[in-house]
């Protein structure tokens, strides 16, 4: 059903805004502009954050004032999932939402998990950020961009394509024209969310590097690690630093929580993308998976690092094997 088809259906117009766990500037910007645009069809919404935003997102939420209420679900007459597509990743508010009865759109741009049951949604993979899906919803829906939703949106993409290092056809004919329409130069629009990584979390991507296990598979350099918190950072640096592939693990609050994360050298030469690892963690391991190609994660119960990581290097390894014929081994001590 397409999204104007789905506010059609609506009797009564209070609409709940869900993002994820954790949110992102990405998340938090689209699901802003899309409370704008609500707005401009007749429709009430409040946004609500399960648990925490991250820095990068709480910054921008102080500059440009978006008003969000964290780990609350009142009634509505309908819900919208933004920029995730899976219960896991709701928190502290998934077993209220899982039990909530109420109509659910997804409008997301990470790949489809499985078990995904949900009816309606705009779901587009090719999209670098979700912020470019709710862009062509404005062109769609006719609604004028302003100044500040053109800085939501802009933000969105800066910060979901790495700076412009993962781009498809659409992605600087869209910056081009949000910023012009900002009013702002490029560095005041990124100094809404930029922030300087704090102590806590240098230590972090440090101990990850100490922890790091190398490997070399058919010339690939994986890299597996364990921290206490900022696992997505971590696997980040540890691309920055020469790896083809990372996955981190953080096992802390008696759940699982680890991110992956490959260079295009990888996902070229074997056309292997991390959701399709990850997937196969999922019985195992009782969780969920998802993301995009280069940027992965899954969430599930409480398991021992060395298991998963080890899960994880043995996977690749099987469907290297499996795309090129033959898989080298070794691992670097």
């Amino acid at each position: 059903m397409k999204f104007s088809s789905f506010l059609s259906s609506l009797k009564k117009k209070q609409i709940l805004i869900l993002v994820h766990f954790g949110a992102d500037v990405d998340a938090l910007c689209s699901a802003a502009a899309l409370q704008f645009l609500l707005e401009k069809k007749g429709f009430n919404s409040v946004i609500s954050v399960p648990d925490h935003l991250n820095s990068n997102a709480k910054k921008l939420s102080f500059e440009l004032q978006i008003k969000y209420k964290k780990n609350f679900f009142p009634e509505s007459d309908a819900i919208i999932l933004v920029d995730f597509n899976s219960a896991e990743m709701l928190g502290s508010l998934k077993q209220e939402f899982l039990d909530s009865k109420k109509p659910v759109f997804v409008l997301d741009h990470h790949s489809i998990p499985s078990g995904f049951s949900f009816k309606n949604f705009l779901i587009d993979e090719k999209a670098v950020s979700c912020t470019e899906i709710v862009y062509f919803l404005f062109n769609e829906m006719k609604v004028h961009l302003t100044p500040k939703i053109s800085l939501l949106l802009l933000s969105g993409l800066v910060t979901d394509s790495a700076g412009f290092r993962v781009v498809n056809k659409n992605t600087f004919f869209i910056a081009g024209n949000l910023l012009k329409k900002t009013k702002k130069s490029f560095i005041e629009v990124t100094e809404l969310f930029e922030t300087s990584r704090d102590l806590s979390e240098r230590i972090a991507l440090l101990k990850a590097s100490k922890r790091a296990r190398l490997f070399n598979l058919n010339g690939f350099v994986a890299v597996s690690s364990e921290v206490g918190s900022f696992e997505s950072s971590a696997a980040n640096a540890l691309i920055k630093l020469g790896a083809d592939l990372s996955f981190v693990v953080n096992t802390k609050n008696n759940k699982t929580a680890l991110s992956a994360r490959a260079n295009s050298h990888f996902l070229n030469s074997t056309k292997i993308s991390l959701p399709e690892i990850l997937f196969f963690l999922e019985k195992k391991f009782n969780g969920k998976s998802g993301g995009h190609a280069g940027a992965a994660g899954f969430n599930g119960e409480k398991t021992e690092s060395e298991k998963i990581l080890a899960e994880c290097i043995e996977i690749t390894k099987k469907l290297i094997k499996e795309r090129e014929g033959k898989i080298s081994f070794k691992e670097y001590t």
